[in-house]
């Protein structure tokens, strides 16, 4: 009687023991969140501007900042809703010239209404009319080639920064935005869209980078990874903390 009791003491503890190893499995298993959002139909999309750079000058870096506020935000915000990730790029190198690019992830139909309204902006019109702004392109709304979020990430990069990463530049791009609408609301008494009061802001702009970037960007960007080290990559490599 008492070999029969331990018998089914041992078979009911091993029963909970890979009861619970199952459970254990199942948890491991769990399907991990998603890094995309639904991409069924939808691509990135590019509408870039082809910006007016002189010959032995300075970009006109002032024209992204009037092309943002007065151009693109209006059309960003009547379909805010509508568009699961968006950003600005800008660049300016003597092979490709002064680009400023707004890059959104919609579908075609909205992309095709998106390219439209921007160039039925009667500010594009005016800057492109003074030579400001030397072209306006936009792509083939009928063909979706870049439907993975990743689609527009650097290569390079791990798989996991690919496909956080325009998460991330969105967040960088409405918050440069809405710096550059606060400041525009700040100078009240000058023409919101004329050229020299956004050279007013890019000078406003450039300041704040230039005191405040290193806390307000840089070093809590850096805590959020937990004030790790990071490689810089000059003629050699070094570690830096922000």
């Amino acid at each position: 009687m008492i070999v029969l009791k331990r018998l089914i003491s041992v078979i009911i503890l091993n029963s909970i023991l890979v009861g619970c190893s199952s459970l254990s499995q199942q948890n491991i298993d769990l399907p991990q969140t998603e890094l995309t959002v639904e991409h069924s139909g939808k691509s990135w999309w590019y509408a870039r501007f082809q910006i007016f750079w002189p010959e032995d000058e300075e970009p006109q870096w002032h024209i992204d900042a009037l092309l943002a506020h007065q151009v693109v935000r209006p059309v960003l915000l009547q379909h805010r809703n509508q568009i699961d990730l968006w950003r600005f790029h800008r660049r300016a190198g003597r092979k490709g010239g002064h680009l400023f690019s707004f890059i959104f992830y919609a579908n075609s139909d909205l992309a095709a209404t998106i390219y439209q309204e921007l160039s039925a902006s009667e500010i594009l019109s005016e800057l492109m009319g003074e030579g400001e702004v030397e072209k306006y392109i936009t792509e083939d709304w009928s063909k979706v080639t870049r439907p993975n979020i990743e689609d527009t990430s650097d290569k390079h990069w791990n798989e996991i920064i690919q496909k956080s990463w325009p998460y991330y530049i969105m967040g960088v791009s409405e918050m440069w935005l809405k710096m550059i609408t606060l400041s525009v609301n700040l100078n009240v008494e000058e023409d919101r869209s004329s050229i020299d009061t956004f050279k007013h802001i890019h000078d406003d702009l450039t300041q704040l980078w230039k005191n405040d970037g290193s806390h307000a960007f840089l070093h809590h960007l850096n805590a959020l990874f937990a004030y790790k080290p990071i490689t810089i990559t000059e003629t050699k490599q070094r570690l830096m903390r922000y």
